[in-house]
């Protein structure tokens, strides 16, 4: 939340609907991941293993962490992201779908959730928090997972994000931080 006309804070949270064509493009092509994001839920099973675009696409998603539009970085992987491109839009939509009807549950269940952890943090601080920003973006993958991307940014299944303990589990030592 961020009042407007005065300094505040600001969290925002989105799915983050290229991270999850990446995220299908690795499970689809049975790609290894070294940097730890664990796979699609549900499973999307690979058409076939070939490491050779490995690489490839582990640029490809650390550039999409930091902007929704990266470089392209090889011709020939950009021609296999596009043949992949309408399956996996269809399933992110379908995940989307369900993103939002979670938000809604969870908004329901947890009103104001993120605002009572500012809240804690400003009192276990002693003050009021620091203006800051955080982009938490939430990625339909298996179990409790998160990931901080960047200083501002906070990668998290959406299975921790539901969790109200979880959440305030990985949000407060940022927080703590940032705040």
């Amino acid at each position: 939340m961020r009042l407007s006309n005065s300094d505040s804070w600001r969290i925002a949270e989105d799915m983050g609907w290229h991270l999850t064509i990446a995220l299908f493009v690795r499970d689809r092509l049975g790609l290894s991941d070294e940097i730890g994001v664990p796979p699609l839920v549900p499973a999307v099973a690979p058409e076939r293993r070939d490491e050779r675009w490995s690489q490839a696409w582990r640029g490809w998603f650390a550039d999409l962490v930091d902007t929704d539009f990266p470089i392209e970085r090889d011709p020939q992987f950009h021609a296999l992201v596009a043949d992949l491109l309408e399956e996996a839009s269809e399933w992110a939509g379908r995940r989307k779908h369900e993103h939002i009807e979670e938000f809604m549950r969870r908004r329901r269940a947890y009103p104001l959730l993120v605002n009572r952890i500012v809240d804690g943090v400003a009192q276990t601080l002693g003050r009021k928090p620091i203006p800051f920003r955080l982009r938490i973006t939430m990625l339909p993958v298996d179990g409790f997972w998160a990931h901080r991307a960047a200083t501002d940014h906070l990668l998290v299944s959406e299975k921790t994000r539901s969790d109200p303990d979880r959440i305030r589990e990985v949000l407060e030592p940022i927080l703590l931080e940032i705040a």
